[in-house]
């Protein structure tokens, strides 16, 4: 399994990517956030939500990674107390079993895996929601600027 950190540094990046690219067209952006200030906020708000949503669907990953990883190697650790958010159904499951007598059906597999792909289809979901209010509001915005007089 793959630490989300590397996924939490390109998506630094590339945020700071699209900062500097604004820092270098300051003047032209200030003047059209100008225009329609109070609009522009409510789109900025937006993206603002946005990326601290999926920033902390990412970070939320981290723990549920490190649980798979101590249960896997077997390392002492792993306790109930510390069970993870998304891997709940399969902690609960695997509470009072040990490690060499490990055996899951096919069908409570099954079931635990449908759990948590549902829980990380409800993530993606709100991004793909906030995404499409970040397009609606900027077209929104773009036909009510070429509106203006």
């Amino acid at each position: 399994m793959s630490k989300p950190r590397y996924y939490l540094m390109i998506m630094i990046f590339f945020l700071a990517l699209v900062a500097g690219v604004c820092v270098l067209l300051y003047l032209p952006l200030r003047q059209a956030f100008l225009a329609n200030w109070g609009f522009n906020t409510m789109i900025f708000g937006a993206l603002a939500i946005g990326i601290f949503l999926n920033f902390r669907r990412v970070v939320v990953l981290g723990p549920e990674i490190s649980w798979i990883e101590i249960f896997r190697t077997g390392t002492s650790g792993l306790s109930v107390a510390e069970s993870p958010q998304l891997l709940r159904p399969l902690a609960k499951h695997l509470q009072g079993m040990h490690r060499d007598r490990f055996s899951l059906s096919v069908l409570s597999l099954q079931t635990v895996l449908d759990g948590i792909r549902g829980r990380m289809d409800e993530s993606r979901e709100i991004s793909r929601y906030v995404i499409s209010l970040l397009v609606f509001l900027g077209l929104l915005g773009t036909f009510w600027g070429l509106l203006a007089p």
